[in-house]
């Protein structure tokens, strides 16, 4: 007799359904997206007890037939894929046929649909149907699942504690709320709550996201959209001033579909530069459309993996896109608030003092304005715009963004009196010789004098011998995207210690001065501000 058997379909059912249903967070999830799938345009959603006791999802989408809802509980039955070829194609939330079937082997469950001017209501008890009935409904689709597990002991027992349940609910509505701003939603937990669309997808965006999270936290954010050949970003990222020490506020959506991708999320962190620190994370709400033949979303039951044709150009294009972000804008004259970090420049200051732009002379930055005070590396001057205002420039981080800027730009180099000679292994030495021409345009002149030995000739005057293992050794490590702007910005993190920390009154002006030739004088190399504005009606009504 064979030790070998098949196992019954109601265990490989739940087993199954162990891959797509791990918490009633995903069956929010899946039930949802066959909302969005269905088109529907409003969707409510119910949850008792974190969802293991009670979860109803109603639409006014398309709905079923009485002859659909017999199939929709059956595994590998689905309305949104018919041939192998189609997974190219695929725009949908979901196409794998399981997440109902899932739901239904582990859970009492009970569909009530509208199609074709006739209802029906089907129940279900661990993949059972138990009744096939005439309805009343009048529109769409309601989905009710009970007793989440019952009939899966072990899942139940090692489900987590409830107020982790409710993080997890919390995060996967703010994700499937965000993904379509244009589906008006309504919550119920306790308390219903509702979400508004509104006219475009920028606007539906903006209240869904202060809505959720708050007008203080959508002020920090800034709009942001790049659109090239099979490719459309957009969304808003967060002011280098307001990150995160967690991912907990990252949100990327590709062709609506919220997913987890590491290149991309690094992708966007290094579009930020030297604007943030190391370890911070910057905030983001980002749109990815893109060909569906481009990506590959049938990796995982759940569908948070997806694998790109070409990762390397789609971190490109994001990198790019943020980059391009802080540029410097345009500003009109009458309307410029620092509190809002909008850049102003020499033209801009020309007009402001009527001053014909070809005569400009840059000492007439301070020619009527009175100075306040300077205390060690901090200058209080009178507000550019803003008579009764003050602007409070810290010189040490201005002076750093000048310094950065400059090395940038142009790098001085000191010849060392006594070469460093170091001993490499074989891939070093050949990571080194493929990045000779890259390090010597930051000011590094290395030649390779053995087999496996290195001579450094020369480094950048404000390094200092002791940084030289430092930086070679992230060179090395970080060696398979290694460019110009990896060694900058390595460096950046550096300067803050090579700039005074006290200035004379004509130091601190020629430092405002050059603080506003740079090309972004906002923030210092690693993501500091270089002023602020004080309004003197906010700061005495504290008093």
């Amino acid at each position: 007799m064979s030790s070998i058997l098949i196992l019954p379909e109601d265990v490989i059912c739940k087993i199954a359904a162990g891959e797509v249903i791990t918490s009633p967070a995903c069956i929010i999830k899946e039930l949802v997206e066959n909302s969005i799938d269905a088109k529907a345009k409003n969707i409510e959603i119910e949850i008792r007890a974190k969802g293991m006791q009670y979860i109803r999802i109603t639409d006014d989408g398309k709905g079923m037939t009485k002859e659909d809802l017999k199939k929709a509980i059956l595994r590998y039955a689905t309305s949104k894929l018919k041939t192998i070829d189609d997974l190219e194609i695929i725009s949908t939330m979901g196409f794998r046929g399981e997440a109902l079937a899932a739901i239904a082997a582990i859970s009492k469950i009970k569909i009530d649909s509208y199609k074709k001017k006739s209802s029906h209501s089907i129940y279900v008890e661990g993949g059972k149907i138990i009744s096939l009935d005439p309805s009343n409904r009048e529109m769409g689709t309601s989905v009710e699942v009970r007793s989440l597990f019952y009939n899966v002991p072990v899942r139940k027992k090692f489900q987590k504690p409830l107020s982790y349940l409710s993080l997890e609910i919390t995060r996967l509505i703010n994700q499937l709320t965000l993904s379509h701003p244009e589906i008006n939603f309504s919550i119920i937990d306790g308390n219903k709550k509702f979400l508004e669309k509104k006219i475009s997808f920028e606007e539906s965006l903006k209240e869904r996201i202060q809505d959720i999270f708050g007008e203080s936290f959508f002020n920090k954010l800034k709009f942001l959209s790049l659109k090239e050949k099979n490719f459309f970003l957009r969304g808003f990222i967060s002011d280098p001033s307001f990150t995160k020490q967690n991912k907990s506020n990252q949100f990327l959506f590709l062709n609506r579909r919220s997913i987890l991708c590491q290149d991309i999320e690094d992708a966007v962190k290094k579009g930020y530069g030297t604007r943030i620190k190391e370890k911070e994370k910057p905030v983001f709400i980002l749109y990815l459309d893109i060909d569906t033949k481009e990506i590959d979303i049938n990796v995982h039951p759940q569908k948070k993996e997806v694998r790109f044709k070409d990762i390397d150009l789609i971190k490109e294009k994001i990198i790019k896109a943020v980059s391009n972000s802080f540029e410097k804008e345009i500003i009109e004259k009458k309307e410029i608030f620092f509190e809002k970090d909008l850049y102003f420049f020499k033209e801009t200051i020309s007009k402001k003092e009527n001053i014909p732009i070809e005569k400009y002379e840059e000492v007439a930055l301070f020619s009527s304005k009175e100075i306040i005070a300077l205390i060690d590396h901090y200058l209080l001057i009178r507000s550019f715009f803003e008579k009764d205002d003050l602007v409070c420039f810290d010189l040490k981080a201005s002076n750093s963004r000048i310094f950065f800027e400059n090395f940038k730009n142009k790098i001085n180099i000191q010849t060392l009196t006594v070469p460093y000679i170091l001993d490499l292994t074989d891939e070093e030495i050949y990571i080194i010789e493929n990045s000779k021409n890259t390090l010597f345009e930051m000011g590094f002149e290395i030649n390779i004098i053995g087999k496996r030995t290195i001579s450094i000739n020369a480094i950048p005057t404000f390094l200092e011998k002791e940084d030289i293992f430092y930086i070679l050794e992230v060179i090395l490590k970080e060696s398979k995207n290694f460019q110009k702007n990896e060694l900058s910005n390595i460096i950046a993190r550096k300067i803050s210690r090579f700039v005074k920390k006290k200035y004379t009154l004509e130091e601190a002006k020629y430092i405002v001065i050059e603080l506003f030739k740079c090309k972004e004088p906002m923030h210092d190399p690693v993501g500091k501000k270089t002023f602020i504005h004080l309004n003197l009606f906010n700061l005495f009504s504290k008093m």
